[in-house]
C-alpha cells in the first residue's frame, strides 16, 4: 500500500488461502479476544473464524470503497 493502514479502513481484498474476494474492514487496535495487534472482518457477511492465523490477504483496491465493486 505504501502507507499505514487507517483505523476502520475498508479495503477490497482477496484471501489468498481461500480465494474469497470482497470488502473487508480493518482496525489497527486489538479487539477483545483477538490475537495480534489488529483485527478485521468481511464487511457485509462476517462470521467467527473468517480469518485464521497465517491467512494471507492481497489488497486489490484501497480508498473510498463503494458497495457493488
Amino acid at each position: 500500500m505504501g502507507r499505514n493502514l487507517l483505523q476502520g479502513e475498508k479495503l477490497f481484498i482477496k484471501n489468498q488461502n481461500t480465494g474469497k474476494k470482497g470488502e473487508a474492514i480493518f482496525w489497527i487496535t486489538r479487539n477483545v479476544g483477538s490475537l495480534g495487534d489488529g483485527n478485521g472482518h468481511w464487511l457485509h457477511v462476517s462470521k467467527p473464524n473468517d480469518w485464521c492465523i497465517g491467512c494471507v490477504i492481497m489488497i486489490l483496491h484501497s480508498g473510498d470503497i463503494k458497495s457493488g465493486l
